[in-house]
């Protein structure tokens, strides 16, 4: 009986759960001109909840002025409709679960007469013009203090994911402009995380052209997706910044402050961050483990060395394991380690200015430490079909530091109406060092008796210095024919660095009766690797505009690569006490050299609502390798020369906003 009264409740229950589903409202309507009774495309259609003005959603008309938005939960809404030149439509409409489908039918819209006087326009939270949304921050309610990151998340179609980084409309935002200029380089997250949202007037989000596009005024079809952050005017000029204090428990901290000085197209900017929550500085791209490094031997890296002790009886056939870990706590760690406590601290400067009406001149400078400390104790049992079971501590410590100092300058000379030089150097200088010792032990079990099967020891040393230089410079020419267009360019890419890794990995055997079975190193070396590269593109292209959207161009590019790599490993010498014996199997030294000649053309079709290309190009190249193995083995000398040619196609579809299909052959 009781069974069947809980039956009866749970199904009401379902029942009345399912019958009080959220209602997902939907709006039509079509928009059309007055006089000449025709529809208007791309107006801006706003939902907003009048509780709080916040955007419930948006859209745009097609090309019959249709729209429709969706997905509107049960409640009172305002309905604004926006379009450039005619005057704004405001409509106040109701979601109930008895009516869920508004039709509003046929919208007129009225041009704006010059003869009225003037009247205050209410600015929509969302406009679109051509292939750019545009927020008003007003708009979206946003927390006091909050920064930028806060306000985009509040913004239909922008998301913001845990890390920072910033999608529209599922797209990754590659570049963020401030006030249409470049901020701290090219790394979107220091715009997003260190201005204010009430700093914000608008935020505009669009396809961004390639710089040579943006020269020609010829789309090239090469878009990345970008947003511009408008400020207020109130806060172009003047001084500004936040500070944020943190701490807690066990010693934690949190700081972090922004620095501002705006004044016309001068904008000077410092930021610094000190933690030891395991928050990134600033970049990935700042730690040296990026560079290469000593193999995977565990945290600190010596040259596959690592994790020697601790791994005998789990990989016998039958056994099964159960492991337990203690102490580890996540974070960043040296060379991809993922455990311990980091601590960083980072600062940068930013300086941004316009040199007269022909100079544009942005740079700046990135100091990041990071050093990170961890500690793991870690237990694993095996169990095998024999009834036998091996028990395995293992001790891990580990400390690695990284530091890198990165400056970035982008100078801009206009030197007419026709000619412009872009030079954009960049240069990284980064150093780092660690340590991991790992102590482990294995016992091994069978009825009553126990005792130590294996003692082991694994210890990694590493130490690296790097250096890395980009430089581009380019030269464009526009001649008297829009659209026709000559550009010179050099691109130099040169990189440095210099390691040293030291690995020692004591073993210890032992019998059932305790005595020593036999003692081995499985590892004890010392290993220096010095490696440089250097490589050089010049590239030139020209552009022949035929009729209004099409366009076809011709391009030619010289690419010489020089590399090499430096290998030198020493065993220990116990007589010496010194690393002396040459370990020729871990010692090498090779060069490379790349040279190509590539030729090629592209024809490009621009539309309204897609474009597509189809070129192709021929390379020329030779590639010469020398591989020498100090003796051990036979010097090898590689000689090849190539002929490649490499089609490529592209088709991009837009048929309305957030929409877009894309096609790509190579």
């Amino acid at each position: 009986m009781t069974r069947s009264i809980l039956l009866t409740v749970f199904l009401f229950a379902s029942i009345c759960g399912f019958s009080q589903k959220e209602v997902s409202g939907i709006l039509r309507g079509k928009v059309i001109d007055t006089t000449g009774k025709q529809p208007l495309p791309d107006a801006t259609i706003a939902v907003l909840d009048t509780r709080d003005s916040s955007s419930a959603g948006f859209t745009v008309t097609n090309d019959k002025g249709l729209f429709e938005v969706r997905g509107l939960p049960e409640g009172r809404y305002r309905l604004l409709i926006t379009y450039n030149g005619y005057q704004q439509i405001s409509k106040y409409f109701n979601i109930s679960r008895e009516k869920s489908l508004i039709e509003l039918g046929t919208v007129l819209m009225e041009r704006k007469s010059v003869t009225l006087q003037e009247v205050i326009v209410e600015r929509p939270p969302i406009s679109v013009k051509k292939d750019t949304v545009e927020y008003n921050a007003s708009s979206f309610k946003t927390k006091p203090n909050d920064d930028v990151e806060g306000l985009l998340k509040k913004l239909p179609g922008v998301q913001v994911d845990r890390d920072g980084t910033v999608k529209s409309q599922g797209e990754t935002v590659q570049k963020v402009y401030v006030d249409g200029k470049e901020f701290f380089g090219t790394d979107p997250k220091l715009a997003t995380k260190n201005l204010t949202a009430d700093m914000v007037e608008s935020v505009q989000v669009f396809d961004d052209m390639s710089d040579q596009a943006k020269f020609t005024k010829i789309d090239d079809g090469s878009r990345q997706k970008a947003m511009n952050i408008k400020l207020k005017k109130d806060k172009k000029n003047g001084y500004f910044g936040k500070i944020n204090l943190g701490a807690g428990t066990e010693g934690r901290y949190d700081n972090n402050l922004s620095f501002n000085r705006f004044k016309g197209s001068r904008q000077v900017s410092l930021i610094a961050a000190v933690n030891n929550t395991n928050k990134q500085g600033f970049s990935f791209s700042d730690i040296i483990s990026t560079m290469g490094g000593f193999g995977n031997g565990g945290p600190g890296g010596g040259q596959g060395g690592g994790g020697q002790g601790g791994g005998f009886g789990g990989g016998m056939p039958g056994g099964g394991q159960m492991i337990a870990t203690r102490g580890a706590i996540g974070g960043l760690g040296f060379g991809g380690s993922s455990n311990g406590i980091t601590s960083s601290l980072s600062t940068g400067l930013n300086y941004r200015d316009s040199w007269g009406s022909k100079i544009d001149v942005s740079g700046s400078y990135f100091l990041s430490h990071t050093k990170n400390n961890s500690v793991q104790n870690i237990f694993k049992q095996t169990f095998f079909p024999d009834d036998s079971t091996t028990n395995s501590n293992d001790d891990k410590v580990s400390q690695n530091s990284n530091t890198s100092h990165r400056f970035n300058l982008r100078f801009e000379y206009r030197i007419d109406s026709m000619n412009s030089i872009l030079y954009t150097p960049t240069l990284n200088i980064q150093r780092s060092n660690g340590y991991s010792n790992d102590t482990s032990t294995v016992y091994s079990l069978k009825g009553s008796q126990q005792y130590l099967a294996l003692a082991g020891n694994s210890y990694n040393e590493n130490d690296r210095d790097g250096l890395t230089l980009n430089n581009n410079l380019l030269f464009r020419h526009k001649l008297r024919k829009v659209g026709r267009t000559f550009t010179l360019g050099w691109t130099n890419n040169y990189s440095h660095s210099n390691g040293e890794g030291e690995n020692i990995s004591p073993q210890t055997l032992y019998t059932p009766a305790g005595t020593v079975l036999s003692r081995y190193l499985s590892q004890h070396y010392d290993s220096k690797q010095v490696t440089n590269a250097n490589s050089n593109t010049i590239s030139t292209s020209y552009t022949e505009p035929l009729g209004l959207n099409k366009l076809l161009e011709f391009n030619y590019a010289y690419t010489n690569n020089q590399n090499n790599s430096d290998k030198k490993t020493f065993d220990y010498d116990t007589l010496t006490g010194k690393y002396e014996t040459p370990n020729t199997r871990q010692t090498n030294y090779f060069t490379n050299s790349f040279i190509a000649n590539r030729v090629g053309a592209n024809f490009r079709v621009q539309q309204k609502k897609y474009n597509y290309q189809l070129g192709g190009s021929m390379q020329f190249a030779s590639l010469e390798s020398h591989v020498f193995n100090n003796g051990s083995t036979k010097d090898s000398v590689i000689r090849r020369n190539y002929v490649n040619f490499n089609p490529n196609a592209n088709f991009n579809y837009t048929p309305r906003m957030g929409m877009n299909i894309r096609l790509n052959y190579r």
